[in-house]
């Protein structure tokens, strides 16, 4: 295959580029539209329905940018702008994940509470109806 270009995150980290011909934020835009994006999201939706624990899952969010800032000088993809680390992957993607992910995980719970307590309602009627006769 053909290797991929390699692109560096850290090396300009201007939120505003006035020169730029038509997109004042070039630099945050082109972050935006990176895969990374998505697979923040998605990583966390994943973890989220595993982990059910807000709290855990945005412990580890945090941990995991503490961990990057920490290891930036040896591997150049960790090499990341402020905003890019603390505001896109922390409090956006990786948020809206572990929401998105634990919406489905009280969904899930819900549903199945309220079968159980459908079946059980079900089978109190039965045991009465069959007490009356």
């Amino acid at each position: 295959g053909v290797p991929l270009e390699e692109r560096s995150y850290g090396e300009d980290c201007r939120v505003f580029t006035p020169e730029h011909p038509t997109n004042k934020m070039a630099v945050v835009w082109a972050t935006i539209n990176d895969e990374f994006v998505v697979a923040h999201v998605l990583g966390w939706f994943g973890k989220a329905m595993v982990l059910r624990s807000y709290t855990l899952c945005i412990l580890l969010s945090v941990g995991f940018e503490v961990m990057e800032v920490t290891f930036r000088h040896m591997l150049p993809n960790f090499n990341e702008c402020w905003w890019d680390s603390w505001v896109l992957d922390v409090l956006i993607c990786n948020f809206v994940g572990i929401y998105a992910g634990m919406a489905v995980v009280n969904r899930l719970n819900n549903d199945r509470r309220n079968a159980l307590n459908s079946a059980a309602a079900s089978a109190g009627a039965a045991a009465a109806a069959a007490a009356a006769a």
